[in-house]
C-alpha cells in the first residue's frame, strides 16, 4: 500500500493491459483484487459487507476493457458466440461482451441489468444470473454462454 500511494499514478510502469503503461493501472487492479478477495472471505464466515458502486461498476468495465479481450487474445477463449450487455442501474452505464471484444457496439442477444454491485459480482462468478437483483432480458441462454466463456481468468 505504501508504494501505490508513494508511486504517482503517471510514472512509468509495466502492467498488462493497454496503453498508457503507468502505475495508476495498478492502484485500479489492486482495488479489483483485494475487493473480490475480500467479498470471499466475507462470504466464508457469512459477514458480508455492501460493495460501493462506483467501484463495482468501474470493475465490470475493467473485465470489459482489460480481461475479456486479453482471454481471447491469449488463445485462452475463443470468440464469444454469442453477446450480452450488462446495465448498471445506478448509472445506465451499457457494457457490451461480444466477439473477441473488440466490437463494443455489438448487437446483443440478451441483456443483463442490475445494480453495479451485483453485476461485479456475476461477472466474477461469484453469484448468478439468477440472483434476484438482477434482470434478464433477451436470450438468456446466450448470457448464460457468455458468463460461462471464462472472461476472466
Amino acid at each position: 500500500m505504501e508504494t501505490l500511494r508513494a508511486t504517482p499514478v503517471d510514472a512509468p510502469a509495466w502492467h498488462f493491459g493497454a496503453k498508457p503503461r503507468v502505475a495508476g493501472w495498478w492502484r485500479r487492479r489492486q482495488a479489483h483484487e483485494v475487493t473480490i478477495h475480500l467479498h470471499d472471505a466475507q462470504s466464508a464466515v457469512g459477514k458480508v459487507l455492501a460493495i460501493d458502486a462506483a467501484l463495482a461498476a468501474d470493475g465490470v468495465a475493467e473485465v470489459r476493457s482489460v480481461f475479456f479481450p486479453r482471454q481471447v487474445r491469449l488463445g485462452r477463449i475463443p470468440a464469444l458466440e454469442h453477446a450480452m450487455a450488462l446495465v448498471v442501474g445506478e448509472t445506465g452505464e451499457r457494457f457490451v461482451f461480444a466477439g473477441d471484444g473488440l466490437s463494443p457496439d455489438a448487437e446483443v442477444e440478451a441483456t443483463v441489468a442490475g445494480p453495479a454491485e451485483a453485476l461485479y459480482l456475476l461477472i466474477w462468478g461469484r453469484i448468478s444470473v439468477d440472483d434476484p437483483r438482477l434482470q434478464v432480458s433477451g436470450d438468456g441462454a446466450a448470457a448464460r454462454a457468455v458468463l460461462a466463456a471464462g472472461l476472466v481468468p
